[in-house]
């Protein structure tokens, strides 16, 4: 079977076969928050699915807590967690924020558009102004990933590595390879070992 490489790209991401390790390098960066031309408004069913199938996701956030406020929307690409109301009563949305602009580190550096990369983050739903899917998807366990957040009263949704895996394996074994466009036995050499 032949198949190109960002199809094979695509079944190793489906697999959840790329490291945490790795961070996210600056084409997958670039690739994820392009995808951003097709956000939305926040939806707690689709955040939801994005959880319990390993979706990683885009999100245009602005801050409006009580001792500040973003001046602006920031991107940032997360792998969401869990999702449940805190002890106010507010949705919130646990994610591994990936890569993208952060407040935080902008009034701790005093750089305006100051970006995190690999650190845990809590988010207000209220502050999420848009979503997007980016078309990867993630299966392994996290480091530092609690089932039960503490941050949460209630729990609406919550990541778990093998129902991923078994959604991702699912949609990875419905998909044929003659469908992705650009699939050309003689203008692609390649095999799949």
């Amino acid at each position: 079977m032949l198949l190109s490489e960002t199809y094979k790209k695509r079944l190793k991401e489906l697999a959840g076969l790329s490291s945490l390790d790795e961070g996210m390098d600056p084409t997958s960066k670039s690739d994820a928050l392009n995808k951003s031309s097709e956000r939305f408004s926040f939806n707690a069913d689709s955040m939801k699915q994005a959880i319990e199938q390993g979706r990683e996701i885009g999100l245009n956030f602005q801050s409006n807590n009580k001792n500040y406020q973003m001046p602006t929307t920031k991107s940032r690409i997360i792998w969401p967690v869990a999702m449940g109301t805190d002890e106010n009563g507010n949705l919130v949305v646990r994610g591994y924020h990936l890569a993208g602009q952060s407040e935080k580190v902008a009034r701790q550096t005093g750089v305006r558009s100051a970006e995190a990369e690999d650190v845990w983050r809590l988010f207000k739903v209220s502050n999420i102004k848009a979503m997007w899917l980016t078309d990867n998807f993630f299966s392994q366990p996290l480091p530092g990933y609690k089932e039960k957040d503490s941050a949460m009263v209630t729990m609406v949704a919550s990541y778990s590595p093998a129902k991923a895996r078994a959604y991702q394996d699912s949609i990875q074994n419905q998909v044929e390879p003659s469908a992705e466009a650009g699939v050309d036995s003689e203008q692609n050499p390649e095999t799949v070992a």
